[in-house]
């Protein structure tokens, strides 16, 4: 008889539901059947952030080339103490991609409001299994084989309010954290040089508000671990 592990994972009455339901549509006779083979199919495809907003690597690549050349105008503005040349521009450049970036897609709700009822699932595996799933959720970048198993069954229920953001999106949104920061040097800058910087003071914090905007987006489309 092989051994088997337990990996305790605890839902809300309504995620407990939705997960239900979604096992009484397979083929499988039990619902502790369904999401064992469910967080298997996981492991066996490398899907492992199911139904979850991703960010390809060459638009992170991007976006943080974008980010870096508006660091380093700001960098340089505050070093002269006078916007630089093209720095409007730089703004607007990361501006535009990260809108373009984060509207490719839907937000993905809030969490339900902590204290309510968990209820308990208990998932049975292999010692095999147990460690593939233990890869599989380091992988993930989840702490815990429970949490990454509770993530996956979420993402098969077609749930993904309140789960973890993905790397891709948790990065886009530290390079646009900064990229907000540097608007706000450029239009302090700017605004010191009087009525001659008035002007581009004012695009600078339209550009900013914008970027601050994309910020936003980038904020829904996960929580924050």
């Amino acid at each position: 008889m092989l051994r088997t592990r337990i990996v305790a994972v605890r839902f809300t009455p309504s995620e407990r539901a939705a997960l239900a339901e979604r096992a009484g549509r397979s083929q499988f006779a039990s619902f502790g059947h369904w999401c064992r083979i469910t967080v298997n199919e996981a492991v066996d495809s490398g899907e492992l952030r199911l139904g979850m907003p991703v960010f390809s690597d060459a638009d992170v690549s991007e976006l943080s080339g974008l980010c870096a050349a508006l660091n380093e105008r700001a960098a340089a503005s505050n070093k002269t103490r006078a916007v630089l040349s093209g720095s409007l521009s730089a703004v607007f450049r990361v501006g535009a991609f990260a809108v373009a970036l984060t509207s490719e897609h839907e937000p993905v709700g809030s969490p339900e409001p902590r204290g309510r009822q968990r209820l308990l699932v208990n998932l049975r595996a292999t010692e095999e299994e147990h460690e593939r799933w233990t890869e599989a959720s380091i992988g993930a970048g989840f702490p815990r084989v429970s949490a990454w198993c509770r993530d996956v069954l979420l993402g098969a229920a077609g749930r993904t309010a309140g789960r973890p953001a993905t790397a891709s999106v948790l990065e886009a949104r530290r390079q646009l954290a900064g990229a907000v920061v540097n608007a706000a040097q450029l239009a302090s800058l700017a605004s010191l040089a009087g009525e001659q910087g008035g002007a581009l003071a004012e695009d600078l914090d339209r550009a900013g508000a914008a970027l601050a905007l994309a910020l936003q987006a980038a904020h829904r489309l996960g929580a924050t671990r």
